[in-house]
């Protein structure tokens, strides 16, 4: 049987990207997400979860440039466990991360701009504004049928 690994994520970006230039170049940030409700007592309670999250190659370079401390982003990837031994003490330590291959800036100069891995940031400055706003295009065509 197959399996299938997918995770969106949309929130805060906790700190500026930390990026290691290695032969591929890596790109981690944090992103901190809400989840908000009302207790028994019909108090609102905000709770945080904050996500560690990765990127390689071109989509790293795009994260070095454009993302920054308090970014609104959203990112597409699957989730991956990193397990390593504790330097000091030899415990062992596991951690879940979102290897992400797709990321949206949300609220970059008050428009977004979305890019895919496999495009460089070159490639992503030279789109055509209309690229980079994030609306959606219509459903009609002008025949007034669906597009599919």
């Amino acid at each position: 049987m197959s399996s299938y690994n997918k995770v969106t994520l949309m929130g805060n970006v906790g700190s500026d990207p930390e990026i290691i230039n290695a032969k591929n170049k890596i790109a981690k940030i944090s992103i901190a997400t809400t989840e908000t409700y009302k207790n028994k007592d019909g108090q609102r309670v905000d709770n945080v979860d904050w996500h560690h999250c990765i990127c390689f190659g071109g989509i790293s370079t795009i994260v070095e440039k454009y993302v920054k401390k308090g970014n609104l982003v959203m990112i597409e990837g699957m989730l991956r466990n990193e397990k390593w031994d504790d330097k000091e003490t030899g415990d062992k330590r596991y951690r879940t991360v979102v290897k992400f291959d797709n990321i949206i800036l949300l609220n970059r100069s008050g428009r977004s701009q979305n890019s895919r891995g496999n495009e460089s940031a070159e490639e992503v400055e030279d789109l055509p504004e209309s690229d980079l706003t994030g609306e959606e295009l219509p459903l009609e065509n002008k025949k007034g049928d669906l597009p599919f």
